[in-house]
């Protein structure tokens, strides 16, 4: 007898003894039963709230729907021969799954004999800790199976509402019609799975996404947390936007380079994803209303508003005089760019804000800054040529968060950076 043995996300623990009978878990009382039989018997058992009943609905129809040779059957008892990536990600055994991407990262990529891959498994199953993980892996969200179906239709067909949400979160797209012409919200039975994707639809930042994602700007959407709360969305930008050299160094730029932040208007982020930051005075780039203008001299420097301005703490790039507030799902979001800088590339001065608060807890040139000579309020960093600055990504962050001070420069270091 072969056991699999795991305790899942939330401490539940599951064991799964073989051999097993697949058509008495899924309440079948034929062994011939039609694939169609199959199906409909899998969706009335897999939303069971019990994660151990799950996961053997989960395997048995894994069992009874795979042509490979990862199962043996002996009249109607199955037993387990491979216990491939497959296999596992259809037991819900997410840290053996993540241990064997580890090892291979192609792994995330593949998919089995049907055209499935293993995100799309785990949100058939419902297996909300396996389809994060396989998220934060970087699984393609939006893949689309062999029969045009992406992993938000499966989880949208068969109920399972918090991977619908989780999905939405990543920017999932809701427009997407499989072979059969219908949308993840086509799909739905749920009046609340319905819901989630019509508010998604309509939110600011996922049509943005949608939006910037169609015209090649971003490359995905993914919520950053803190406490088990979202606290920020991130929008990448696709790297087709660098030149060569830098999508070449790309790597080595955000491991060596100044994390820093620009504050900056919802109309301006277009622009800034096609061709990233330029100084004032380029390409038509004008200071806006209010701030120092073109050819003005300041703190001694002639033309001071004849360049790139980023700050090394996110607080002070979120100021509203920089940073334009938005509503999203009934929240405000203080718009943002995460950009790496290259070192000694600007000089640095005091803030120019009336007030500024700094981050609680915040030392004396902390490690997310660049140290600089001087008081450690020097938080403008003033770059003169685009080349020293590379645009990451579009980051819209809680303003809640940003004004309670729930964030120090250790969580901004750990979370935000890569």
């Amino acid at each position: 007898m072969t056991s699999i043995i795991y305790v899942a996300a939330g401490g539940g623990r599951v064991n799964i003894k073989f051999p097993l009978n697949p058509w008495f878990i899924l309440g079948l009382t034929s062994n011939k039963a039609s694939q169609d039989q199959i199906k409909y018997a899998f969706s009335q058992k897999i939303n069971n709230p019990v994660r151990q009943n799950r996961t053997l609905a989960s395997l048995a129809n894994h069992i009874l729907t795979s042509t490979e040779s990862r199962y043996r059957r002996n009249g109607n008892m199955y037993s387990i021969t491979i216990y491939d990536h497959f296999t596992v990600v259809a037991s819900g055994d997410t840290k053996k799954l993540q241990d064997m991407i580890k090892k291979n990262k192609k792994l995330k990529t593949t998919s089995d004999e049907h055209g499935r891959t293993l995100l799309y498994l785990a949100c058939k199953s419902g297996f909300y800790d396996t389809a994060k993980m396989l998220l934060n892996e970087g699984a393609e969200i939006n893949k689309i199976q062999r029969d045009g179906s992406t992993s938000l239709h499966v989880a949208s067909y068969y109920g399972h509402s918090l991977i619908v949400g989780l999905l939405l979160e990543y920017g999932a797209r809701t427009d997407i019609k499989n072979r059969w012409g219908n949308t993840a919200l086509v799909e739905s039975s749920l009046d609340s799975v319905k819901s989630l994707i019509k508010n998604a639809s309509t939110d600011v930042i996922f049509s943005l996404k949608t939006d910037f994602m169609r015209k090649n700007l971003v490359s995905r959407m993914r919520p950053i947390e803190f406490k088990d709360k979202v606290i920020a969305k991130e929008l990448i930008r696709d790297k087709r936007l660098l030149d060569e050299c830098t999508r070449s160094l790309l790597p080595s730029i955000v491991k060596n380079w100044d994390l820093v932040w620009h504050g900056t208007k919802f109309k301006n982020l277009e622009s800034i994803m096609k061709h990233g930051l330029l100084p004032a005075g380029t390409n038509g780039v004008k200071p806006p209303s209010g701030h120092i203008q073109l050819g003005k001299d300041f703190l001694g420097i002639k033309n001071w508003a004849a360049a790139i301005f980023v700050s090394p703490s996110i607080l002070y790039s979120a100021h509203p005089v920089y940073s334009e507030r938005i509503m999203s799902k009934n929240e405000q979001w203080s718009v943002l760019l995460k950009v790496y800088c290259r070192p000694d590339s600007y000089k640095a001065y005091d803030p120019t804000v009336l007030s500024y608060d700094g981050m609680d807890g915040e030392p004396d040139l902390p490690e997310y800054r660049v140290p600089v000579k001087g008081e450690d309020k020097e938080v403008i960093h003033r770059v003169e040529l685009a080349r020293n600055v590379v645009v990451r990504s579009i980051i819209f962050v809680r303003t809640s968060v940003l004004e309670n001070h729930e964030l120090n420069f250790q969580v901004v270091k750990k979370i935000f950076r890569g």
